[in-house]
């Protein structure tokens, strides 16, 4: 409650889409309120705070990337973390290769 006083627009998509559980959980969990020396005042770095919960190696995982393994870091590139529209976390604007499923001229030896 302390943090969405000010940080307003997080809540928008836990009303009206969906929200990415461990955040609606609570903001420390990934931040640390009173300061870090990563950005977004990250608890750990970026690269760390996501593949502590998501396993980016299991078959499941690439699967659903469309055949790309996604790097440690790279998840903000395409998901919200606090919630979006939509189940995914995607961002409701997408770059339009990618919403055609066309990856590959991007990510060699991805989808399509």
């Amino acid at each position: 409650g302390l943090c969405i006083k000010c940080h307003t627009d997080i809540t928008q998509y836990w009303q009206d889409g969906v929200a990415h559980e461990p955040a609606q959980e609570g903001c420390s969990g990934c931040h640390n309120g009173h300061g870090s020396a990563n950005a977004g005042i990250l608890a750990v770095p970026l690269a760390k705070l996501c593949i502590d919960c998501h396993e980016i190696g299991e078959t499941d995982f690439i699967t659903t990337h469309k055949g790309i393994k996604p790097s440690a870091g790279s998840c903000r590139g395409c998901h919200d973390p606090h919630g979006a529209p939509e189940k995914g976390l995607l961002y409701p604007l997408i770059h339009s290769p990618f919403a055609e499923g066309n990856c590959a001229p991007c990510h060699k030896g991805g989808a399509k």
